[in-house]
């Protein structure tokens, strides 16, 4: 994640800045589905995992 922050902060030009916060939004939403699995409660964590990946593809 500490590569995405540092093409966001630094990248060359705006579309890499771009594709990095997808990167981050991307690996955000897979650590939920874990976070979930690993505290048993899989069915909320997917679904916040769900509203996260749809906000992260709109904005």
């Amino acid at each position: 994640m500490l590569p995405a922050l540092y093409r966001v902060a630094v990248g060359p030009t705006s579309f890499d800045r771009l594709v990095a916060v997808n990167v981050i939004g991307t690996k955000t939403a897979v650590l939920l589905v874990v976070i979930g699995t690993l505290f048993g409660r899989l069915d909320m964590f997917v679904d916040f995992a769900l509203a996260y990946a749809l906000l992260n593809f709109v904005a």
